[in-house]
């Protein structure tokens, strides 16, 4: 992973949504080792601007549609009254106006420019720890970024430093304070050749209930450290183009070692991808990838080497689709022969559908065979996840999320179902800040009662960015 990979605040946030599971954007996978997991983008969707609507379409929403949310504002927590109050009144007649504010640019410092980004989200968690038995609290989110960056023609190279630190004012020992420390060079070499070389420091934790190990005092903290290089040739249009990608990471946990002791792992990635245009919009793709997975304990049993290969289509139909979808193999090799082998057929895909210049849906899906990380064989995971995003003007958007994730636990007897789903709302209420708010629920529904869990979560959020 690199810098464009942090686990920023936003995907802080979808962390403490989806139940301790990061949630990864569309057109990418979740990538599973010692129970952390990690975006691995599969390819990039650049979105559409966003047209101006007529008069009619923006007069079409309620001017006074904050008189509807006050009353909801009065029945909650002390703490979340302002925040909740300053976004309802913000929303006012706002829907009117007919100038969308400017989007944040950096402070120029030449060569340097630097983005500077802080948040604070108010909200409430009616299960902390993930459990049948809930455990509620208010909680608040403060982050703090910034991002140094040089230019020089088609070539980019930046350093960041991203933190994130939660209250829980009901539950202190599931407080998080997260950093995120990252270098990435993208250097365009010629008009077929471009190389990305990464390096990253993260310091996180996995939340209580998000792991099947078993239960700690406190969340499960680690250091993550990384380094990764992609290199592609071949120019844009051209019959035939080649990627390649490498990395490594060392993960290593700092507490509860009696149940986390036999999850540091150090992972080893090799990968090739050959793209063969067979239409001026499609690519036919082959690919091969090697992950090798080292876990440091003597005692540790889940070692093992995964050999993968697929085959499937790059494409972009129309201005309004386009997206990725590979099938293909898995052989996950263990290096104990205690430990069964697992191999079959997985997937791996994302779609992009824009039936207006400012409205998408974004849909994902994927299979994989994941480490078993509190005994048994092996993980099989399954998920699809969709997401409807819309602006309703230029400072006004919404998106309507859900997804489905089935994981089967072999060896255990196990089998998880967990549904989410999301809304949101944000206004940019000037140039520089945005004021959003969200609800999400999430079920698991496990055939071994005492792993199934509710959880609605509602936030209240301000982003400053310049």
């Amino acid at each position: 992973m690199h810098l464009s990979k942090f686990p920023h605040r936003a995907e802080i946030v979808d962390t403490i949504r989806a139940g301790g599971v990061p949630y990864c954007p569309r057109g990418s996978r979740e990538i599973s080792h010692s129970g952390g997991q990690q975006c691995d983008n599969l390819h990039s969707v650049t979105r559409q601007s966003i047209a101006a609507r007529s008069i009619t379409a923006r007069s079409s929403l309620p001017c006074d549609i904050s008189n509807s949310v006050k009353k909801s504002i009065v029945n909650m927590t002390p703490a979340l009254r302002p925040l909740a109050a300053l976004f309802a009144a913000s929303l006012g007649c706002s829907f009117a106006l007919a100038q969308a504010p400017e989007r944040a640019t950096g402070i120029k410092m030449d060569p340097l420019t630097l983005y500077p980004t802080a948040s604070l989200s108010l909200g409430q968690n009616d299960n902390v720890l993930l459990t049948p038995a809930r455990v509620s609290s208010s909680v608040a989110i403060f982050g703090a970024g910034l991002k140094a960056e040089v230019q020089q023609g088609k070539s980019k190279y930046s350093v960041g430093y991203d933190g994130t630190f939660g209250q829980y004012a009901s539950s202190r020992d599931d407080n998080f304070n997260y950093h995120a420390l990252g270098a990435l060079a993208d250097m365009d070499l010629s008009s077929r050749a471009r190389l990305k070389l990464n390096a990253d420091h993260i310091e996180r934790s996995d939340p209580r209930g998000s792991l099947p190990t078993a239960a700690t005092p406190s969340p499960n903290k680690y250091k993550l450290d990384g380094l990764g290089a992609f290199f592609a040739y071949g120019a844009e249009g051209a019959q035939g183009r080649i990627e390649l990608e490498g990395a490594y990471t060392t993960k290593t946990y700092l507490n509860n070692r009696v149940v986390t002791q036999n999850l540091d792992v150090d992972v080893t990635k090799a990968g090739a991808t050959f793209f063969w245009r067979i239409a001026p919009k499609t690519e036919w793709l082959f690919q091969g990838v090697q992950t090798r997975s080292d876990y440091a304990a003597a005692t540790a049993v889940n070692d093992n080497t995964e050999y993968k290969l697929l085959t499937g289509l790059k494409w972009e139909a129309t201005a309004q689709t386009q997206g990725t979808f590979k099938v293909g193999y898995v052989k996950k090799d263990f290096w104990l022969p205690s430990q069964v082998d697992a191999k079959g057929f997985v997937w791996d895909g994302g779609v992009r559908w824009s039936p207006l210049s400012y409205s998408t849906v974004d849909f994902s899906t994927g299979k994989n065979f994941n480490d078993p990380l509190g005994g048994g064989n092996i993980i099989n995971n399954r998920f699809f996840n969709a997401k409807w995003s819309h602006a309703w003007s230029e400072r006004v958007k919404s998106e309507v999320s859900g997804s489905v994730l089935k994981d089967n636990y072999s060896g255990l007897g196990r089998d998880d179902t967990t549904n989410s789903i999301g809304l949101k709302l944000t206004h940019d209420t000037q140039r520089w800040l945005t004021l959003g708010a969200e609800y999400t629920y999430t079920n698991r529904d496990s055939n071994q009662n005492n792993f199934n869990y509710r959880k609605n979560l509602i936030l209240f959020s301000a982003k400053v960015a310049l």
